[in-house]
């Protein structure tokens, strides 16, 4: 039995290489494709490039506020040292809310999507963040941003080798706010 095997593995062996060869340039275009069209790291997903890219560590998570007088940025994972000491110095319920919205950037790292991104904005809504993270920029109307003016972020760290130093590359955004 397993000499006719090897036998029809010989008379087919032209056919049978071809066939490989063909998978495995398909294999290589996805990973590429792949890698370039969605929120795929080369490390994460992306194939091959894993071994050709260098990478910073990480990805950085932000939220984007429009206020009242201006918008602002503010990076909420990896967590600050003023929201991480902020976090620590409120109360049980403030300390649950805000450590919420840090594992929800936390997910929000590996493979962004709208969905998770809404409920960050709509976490994010419900606090009344400080001057110190916001930069004086004040909400439109009441003591909190809307989902609706808060956009989510993911960037990704890299070594730009020409320039010879750390970028960011865009990887995510919210095209608006998490309505």
């Amino acid at each position: 039995m397993f000499d006719r095997f090897i036998d029809l593995i010989g008379r087919h062996a032209k056919l049978l290489a071809t066939a490989l060869v063909v998978l495995i340039v398909v294999n290589v275009c996805f990973q590429f494709y792949a890698h370039k069209t969605t929120a795929l790291t080369p490390w994460k997903g992306g194939g091959f490039g894993m071994y050709t890219e260098p990478h910073a560590d990480g990805r950085t998570v932000w939220l984007e506020m429009q206020g009242l007088n201006g918008v602002v940025q503010m990076r909420v994972y990896p967590e600050n040292e003023i929201i991480r000491t902020w976090i620590n110095g409120v109360s049980l319920g403030g300390g649950k809310a805000l450590n919420v919205i840090s594992n929800q950037a936390a997910e929000l790292r590996h493979f962004p999507n709208d969905k998770k991104a809404n409920a960050l904005a709509h976490s994010a809504a419900r606090i009344g963040w400080l001057d110190q993270l916001t930069g004086g920029v004040k909400p439109k109307e009441g003591a909190t941003f809307k989902p609706e003016d808060i956009r989510v972020i993911v960037y990704e760290n890299m070594q730009d080798m020409e320039a010879a130093k750390l970028t960011r590359r865009l990887v995510f955004s919210t095209s608006d706010g998490g309505v």
